[in-house]
């Protein structure tokens, strides 16, 4: 199966590239190999993989990662612009994650709970004390921006959803994971095609 794929340390790339690599998208093999690539690097089969900062930025002698997560990015129901789970955020485990989260849309309010992968289609409780926006059910409104924390502490694969009723069903949810092989907090970007 043909992917387009790529890699960021610290954020996303600003090229996309085609890979034809024939792993899972979101396995921890995939991550893995992601992994042992640097910030400017080439994988295997000769693509590069450029990064930037825009959408996170980590502190490894403090443990901790800044993430922008922004709702609504050129379409409604998705996150930086990558909808049904087409983004993975990869964690080191004990990390903090801070969040910062606005909503692009112009039209309707949007949220982010971090929640079990198994659980992301309803029901929603936060996988980590404090991982969601105020009143995730509600939404933040367009236009709106709010910030929040948690402490990554459980190796696992997660989602982050927005709470609002049916915007998970339109798609908009990313992953994110949080394992023991993970070195540095990347964000991670795949296109079946």
């Amino acid at each position: 199966m043909r992917r387009l794929s790529m890699t960021v340390t610290g954020a996303l790339c600003a090229a996309l590239l085609c890979l034809t690599c024939g792993c899972q998208t979101h396995s921890p093999s995939a991550m893995r190999a992601w992994n042992s690539v640097g910030a400017t690097g080439t994988r295997a089969g000769g693509a590069n993989i450029l990064a930037t900062s825009q959408w996170m930025q980590s502190d490894p002698a403090h443990r901790t990662v800044d993430l922008t997560l922004v709702a609504g990015r050129n379409r409604e129901n998705n996150f930086n612009g990558y909808p049904n789970g087409t983004m993975t955020v990869a964690i080191p485990p004990g990390w903090t994650v801070r969040v910062h989260y606005r909503n692009e849309s112009k039209t309707a309010p949007h949220s982010a709970v971090v929640v079990p992968f198994a659980e992301r289609t309803g029901g929603w409780k936060p996988a980590f004390p404090g991982a969601h926006t105020p009143s995730f059910a509600v939404g933040t409104p367009p236009g709106g921006a709010a910030d929040f924390r948690f402490i990554a502490n459980r190796p696992g694969r997660y989602a982050v959803v927005c709470g609002v009723a049916g915007h998970r069903d339109k798609g908009m949810w990313a992953a994110l994971t949080v394992a023991n092989d993970v070195v540095t907090p990347r964000i991670y970007v795949s296109f079946e095609g």
